[in-house]
């Protein structure tokens, strides 16, 4: 009896449950039909557009080439710096030293019987100085690219064979990197033999 009651109490509560779904389907045509990612339209399910996620965007970083248009500033490239570009004020032409003429003084009728010192003789020995007065030059350069020009050396021999006025004509740049001082003491340096008269020599070195 109790057994036969108790099933009857169930299914009066299976039929309730029956009866709610199916109030609850009417009312809802949708119900438990739609998935995830859909969403229910009058009794269809319709999928959602998909929603962009959101976030940063990633700058591309590339490398920068900075090429400096201003004189004077060094130009880069993928490869490296290169040379420093001068301004027109870098290469013009300047010069320093002691102008090279001059008056001999003669004693009247001195009879030493010296000759006059030849060009071929100062020009071998001048020559011997060259790698040392291109050192000078290249260091005076520095990093500056100086491809037109030139440097010039005058001196004056005296008739005594020393060597007492050296001017340097260059490139401003290079005067200021101090090339005068630097070929002008290795100049200086040169010894001749005595002469009847002074001699006043210049060579040029071309900048390329």
């Amino acid at each position: 009896m109790r057994f036969l009651f108790g099933l009857l109490l169930g299914l009066a509560g299976l039929g309730g449950l029956l009866g709610y779904q199916y109030q609850q389907h009417r009312d809802d045509p949708c119900l438990a039909r739609c998935g995830l990612g859909t969403s229910c339209e009058d009794g269809l399910c319709e999928v959602e557009p998909a929603r962009k996620k959101k976030g940063k965007k990633r700058r591309k970083r590339g490398r920068r080439h900075r090429r400096h248009a201003s004189a004077g500033g060094k130009a880069s490239t993928p490869d490296g710096p290169t040379a420093k570009q001068p301004t027109a004020a870098d290469l013009a032409s300047i010069s320093r030293g002691p102008r090279l003429g001059g008056t001999d003084r003669v004693q009247f009728g001195e009879e030493d019987g010296t000759t006059e010192l030849s060009t071929d003789e100062v020009g071998q020995r001048f020559r011997r100085l060259d790698d040392k007065i291109l050192g000078c030059i290249d260091r005076a350069r520095g990093d500056y690219e100086v491809t037109s020009g030139k440097v010039a050396i005058g001196f004056r021999v005296e008739r005594s064979g020393q060597v007492k006025k050296v001017r340097i004509t260059a490139p401003a740049l290079m005067q200021r990197a101090g090339l005068s001082a630097c070929v002008s003491s290795l100049v200086r340096g040169l010894r001749f033999r005595r002469s009847s008269r002074a001699l006043v020599m210049t060579y040029p070195y071309a900048l390329r």
